[in-house]
């Protein structure tokens, strides 16, 4: 999805106003409204600092909307797989989806294993087999990415 379809999708759903953001970012309102609306290109800097205004949980599901935009070149997800070590690397004719690569980049940033992962979505009722299919390479249900996403969102909140 495009960046400012997927911001103008997460402010409708977090019901976060663009004044707000424009505050929180130091970004003026208007240049705000003018990209939402399409009559404008920001800067990348200037996007930077909007999504890291928002919400952990808004950031999380603006990151999980844009990833497919994402070329796979820019990729870190075989190097979070050799880092991890418990997931080996099995040459597939379909690529492993964009959220894989997401989901291999938070393990990476944040320090975690996939079995923990593992143990803390199910303990959020999330099968636990779907989360090893997702980290091997299927697409996520709509559902799926939004249970991750609030787990993701609250587990990085709680190792800060």
């Amino acid at each position: 999805m495009d960046p400012r379809d997927a911001l103008d999708e997460t402010l409708k759903l977090f019901g976060i106003k663009a004044t707000t953001l424009a505050e929180a970012s130091g970004i003026n309102p208007q240049m705000i409204s003018k990209y939402r609306n399409k009559h404008q290109d920001m800067q990348s800097i200037n996007l930077l600092s909007i999504v890291a205004s928002l919400p952990r949980t808004a950031r999380f599901h603006f990151y999980s909307l844009i990833e497919p935009e994402i070329e796979e070149s820019t990729s870190i997800t075989p190097v979070a797989k050799e880092r991890a070590g418990e997931y080996k690397h099995q040459p597939s004719a379909v690529p492993p989806s964009p959220y894989t690569s997401y989901l291999w980049q938070w393990l990476s940033l944040n320090q975690i294993s996939p079995s923990e992962l593992q143990t803390r979505l199910a303990s959020h009722g999330i099968n636990p087999n779907a989360v090893q299919e997702v980290l091997a390479g299927r697409s996520p249900t709509a559902e799926e990415r939004l249970q991750f996403n609030q787990v993701l969102s609250e587990a990085g909140q709680a190792d800060e």
